[in-house]
């Protein structure tokens, strides 16, 4: 699945939650729930530092993936194209530090 097919498909997803829950992922909504899944990341890789247990990377992948799913949806409220921001920045970070 390309970067397009996956933001769509994170919108459509989010979407068909959203109904069965009657709620609503608006930009205040997304934004919010992004940082609470930021924060699930956090605790995952706290582990070995706050509770002497090691990471579980399979958890750790299901919340990575959580907020990549919250970054695609604050990108498709503001009509914002993934990848085409993600080639702009490669090619600006590119340019900045001398990089071919």
């Amino acid at each position: 699945m390309d970067i397009k097919d996956w933001q769509k498909k994170a919108d459509e997803i989010i979407n068909k939650i959203d109904n069965k829950c009657g709620c609503s992922h608006d930009i205040n909504n997304t934004f919010i729930h992004l940082i609470e899944e930021l924060g699930e990341v956090a605790r995952e890789l706290n582990k070995p530092n706050i509770r002497n247990e090691n990471i579980n990377r399979e958890e750790l992948g299901k919340e990575i993936a959580d907020v990549l799913f919250f970054i695609a949806r604050v990108a498709n409220l503001n009509n914002i194209d993934i990848e085409e921001a993600i080639n702009g920045k490669l090619k600006e970070l590119n340019a900045r530090h001398g990089f071919k």
